[in-house]
């Protein structure tokens, strides 16, 4: 069930590194990378230690990094093509299975009761369902053909085409999709939360602040890799052009002063709509996000200044990257930054998750009004802001 490629060229920013034809080549140095990439965390998993920590994020980012990788290749090789088809159908079929096991997870400490059984049946039953659905729904979109109209009926660029666009559509929607299923399943309640809740320890590590750090530089890199790789680097175009194609540019003093003030105005609109979301919720008697539950999943983040700013700054980098600096130029704004949503339904009930699309919104305005650079310093430093305000115990944070 694979897309054909299409036969039009890069555009005319692109720093082909082909050869002969113009057209963007595979190279041997992607394959060698790709190769090393899989020995090196399997490797490091097995050696432990500081290693170990290296690469684990890799363990979940480095499927997506070879995911890209093989639709570089898969642009001149058929092979190549077959195969990153297959691997996406089964990185989403895990994706969908391990959703469920998380559902499975939350519920089973609060539900062990004989009496309570059933409802635990009932909840795993419409999870599945709703599993079974989606998945089922997006490979009717990828044989059809149907997920180009989607695409641009969503903002999506007109000259979309080939596996990788395919694969970045229904795969965003797919991935909504799926996110939003625990939030059904659990009556509204996030998975993380409702864990945390009957287990406040589950998190606990045995890792010093500055071991803490490093496990976030550490998935800083990986996520940059990841996102490098499926900007077209270094099969397709030069570390530059890749740079360039995810909007990472230079700005300006007179910029900097005008993004903190959009950075100001957000935190104030979003202190302010998630206060009117809880109480709207409150009212309606839809269940709510728990404040005590969301600083308990935090509290690691709490732990000193060093990593406040840390997991803002690391946050605001990778997520911005990927859902403005990688997505939205070819998507439009809306489908990215549903799945920039959905991706908090984790860790945040329904009238949180109010809050992050209308956050997400302004930094899609953000990449459109400047670039991708623009849109990881108002996020980074709204992040920071809220961390360290929270450490410090600061009014209405």
């Amino acid at each position: 069930m694979a897309i054909p490629e299409p036969a039009n060229r890069e555009p005319a920013d692109v720093d082909t590194v082909g050869r002969s034809t113009g057209q963007p080549q595979p190279t041997r140095l992607l394959v060698a990378g790709l190769v090393s990439m899989m020995l090196g965390i399997v490797g490091g998993l097995l050696i432990g230690g500081e290693v170990s920590h290296a690469v684990s994020p890799g363990a979940g980012i480095g499927p997506f990094v070879l995911l890209a990788g093989l639709l570089q290749l898969g642009r001149t090789r058929s092979w190549a093509r077959q195969l990153a088809w297959a691997w996406f159908w089964l990185l989403l079929l895990t994706f969908g299975v391990g959703t469920l096991a998380l559902i499975a997870f939350a519920l089973d400490p609060s539900l062990q009761a004989e009496d309570r059984s059933g409802e635990r049946t009932r909840a795993l039953l419409v999870a599945g369902a709703l599993l079974l659905l989606v998945l089922t729904a997006t490979m009717v979109l990828v044989a059809s053909g149907r997920w180009l109209s989607i695409a641009t009926r969503l903002g999506g660029s007109r000259e979309l085409g080939g596996s990788a666009h395919a694969q970045a559509v229904v795969g965003l929607l797919a991935f909504t999709l799926i996110a939003c299923v625990p939030l059904v399943a659990l009556a509204g309640e996030a998975p993380f939360l409702r864990i945390l809740a009957e287990d406040p320890t589950v998190l606990d590590v045995d890792r010093s602040t500055s071991g803490q750090v490093l496990d976030l530089a550490y998935a800083l890199c990986w996520t940059l890799l990841l996102a490098l790789v499926a900007a077209g680097a270094p099969g397709c175009r030069g570390a530059r052009a890749a740079l360039k194609r995810l909007g990472i540019l230079r700005l300006d003093a007179r910029d900097l002063a005008r993004l903190v003030g959009i950075t100001a105005g957000l935190l104030v609109l979003g202190t302010a709509l998630d206060r009117l979301t809880f109480e709207l919720w409150g009212w309606a008697e839809w269940p709510r996000t728990s404040a005590e539950d969301v600083e308990r999943l935090f509290a690691w983040v709490g732990d000193s200044t060093v990593t406040a700013v840390g997991a803002g700054v690391t946050a605001g980098v990778s997520e911005e990257i990927i859902a403005r600096g990688l997505l939205q130029t070819r998507l439009g704004w809306l489908l990215p930054n549903l799945a920039f949503t959905a991706m908090h339904a984790f860790q945040y009930g329904t009238d949180a998750l109010v809050g992050v699309f209308v956050t997400g919104a302004a930094l899609a305005w953000v990449r459109a009004r400047w670039n991708t650079t623009a849109a990881i310093f108002v996020h980074a430093l709204y992040d920071v802001v809220l961390f360290v305000a929270s450490l410090l115990e600061l009014p209405f944070f």
